[in-house]
Order: C-alpha cells, then sequence, then structure tokens
C-alpha cells in the first residue's frame, strides 16, 4: 500500500527494474545469439573494484552466458579488450559483443596467465570508468 493504493512494487525495490528488464530481455533473447550460446568471461583489468561484475550483470540481462567474472592478472589494461576465441565461427555473438563495447575483437589472449574456456574473452580497461 502507498497511501490508500494498491501499488505492485519491483522486488528490488521502488524504482528497481533491473530484474523485470532482465527478465523480459531474457525471455525475448535474440535467437542468433540462443543458437550459438557463445560463452563469455570477464575480467577487471583495472583498480576499480566491480566494473567486470557490473558488466558481467548487464551481458546476463540480455542472455549472454557469462561463466567467469574475475580480476585480470594485471590492473594496468587502459582500454577493454573483447577476444574471439572461436576464430570467428560464432560470428553473431562476435558482432553483438563488438557493437555493445564499440570495439574489434582480437584473436589471441593478451596475457597468457588467463585460462579460460569461454568463446569470448573481455577484459575491462580504466576507459570503462569514464563512461
Amino acid at each position: 500500500m502507498a497511501g490508500n493504493q494498491s501499488i505492485v512494487r519491483p522486488i528490488a525495490g521502488l524504482y528497481d527494474y533491473s530484474q523485470i528488464h532482465s527478465f523480459v530481455r531474457n525471455s525475448l533473447k535474440d535467437s542468433f545469439l540462443a543458437n550459438e550460446k557463445a560463452t563469455v568471461a570477464i575480467y577487471n583489468g583495472t583498480t576499480v573494484e566491480g566494473l567486470a561484475s557490473k558488466r558481467a550483470a548487464e551481458l546476463k540481462s540480455f542472455g549472454y552466458n557469462v561463466i567467469t567474472v574475475d580480476s585480470a592478472p594485471t590492473s594496468n589494461y587502459s582500454v577493454t579488450t573483447l577476444i574471439d576465441r572461436t576464430k570467428g565461427a560464432k560470428r553473431y555473438t562476435k558482432n553483438y559483443l563488438e557493437q555493445r563495447f564499440k570495439l574489434k575483437a582480437i584473436d589471441g589472449l593478451p596475457d597468457a596467465s588467463i585460462t579460460t574456456t569461454a568463446d569470448f574473452v573481455i577484459i575491462i580497461g580504466s576507459n570503462e570508468t569514464t563512461q
């Protein structure tokens, strides 16, 4: 109740519609993205805590299969890096990620100490802190 009015309020709190947005986005997931079933690993390559988690939540809300969220081995990445480990085999996911992050994917991991089975690796750089 709000005043004398009956209301429906999101569980996350009044004016926080993030869970509703996520439900709708995942229910209406792009069919190309769903068919490719690409996996994504996100690493924070900065000293600002929570950047990878924030981006992971955003990607998950759009139906991406984020399997890893962690800190990169170093925290000195100046720009976000997108790595396509499928060599172009999952082209729709690659295209969507390139558009979402406004960058071009590269083929090889820039840091050999990152070990993952994910199809795509995103290393968040310090340019994300100013967006």
